[in-house]
């Protein structure tokens, strides 16, 4: 990964862009709350994040050992382990 990127995942303000919104829009339709959800290129979490927090059981993974290990320490952060 270019320094450039991992600039980019460091100052991104993910919190505030709520990919997880645009998740549950489409996720809210079809699936049961507490179904399994695999979060595939997770990046670092925060999808992730906010459908746990909604209630879905996630499988977050990533090709990107940086964003994986970001995606961990941000889950482990807000008392989701087990990532």
């Amino acid at each position: 990964m270019h320094q450039n990127e991992l600039n980019l995942l460091e100052s991104f303000p993910y919190e505030i862009w709520g990919p997880g919104r645009k998740c549950l829009r489409y996720l809210e339709p079809h699936c049961q709350k507490e179904k399994l959800v695999l979060d595939a290129g997770c990046g670092t979490g925060w999808a992730s994040h906010w459908l746990m927090n909604e209630g879905y059981k996630v499988i977050s993974v990533d090709l990107s050992d940086i964003s994986l290990s970001k995606a961990t320490n941000l889950l482990e952060s807000k008392g989701k382990g087990n990532t």
